[in-house]
């Protein structure tokens, strides 16, 4: 899937699962993100490794794509995968 693309339109967004998250911590070799308890079983965001984050600060929004595989209703497993920042219009005020 070319994610560059698709993360542009909202038809594109919703086809490729791409969701926007808000970054709570940069740290020296990625970011601590925002995504719901649901997903991740704690609070307290998950860390996704970035080689750049010269241009991200807390408070920015991301584009994810969260691969989940549930079992009984509940989320035993996860995996997010970074594809930049949110395009202004995509991000909720």
């Amino acid at each position: 899937m070319n994610y560059d693309v698709a993360r542009f339109t909202a038809v594109g967004r919703s086809n490729a699962h791409i969701t926007s998250h808000k970054i709570i911590e940069v740290e020296d070799c990625g970011i601590r993100v925002d995504v719901p308890s649901r997903i991740t079983g704690s609070k307290g965001g998950v860390f996704i490794p970035v080689t750049d984050t010269s241009d991200l600060a807390a408070g920015t929004f991301v584009d994810l794509v969260i691969d989940c595989t549930s079992y009984n209703g509940q989320v035993s497993d996860f995996t997010c995968r970074y594809i930049g920042r949110t395009p202004s219009k995509f991000i909720s005020k």
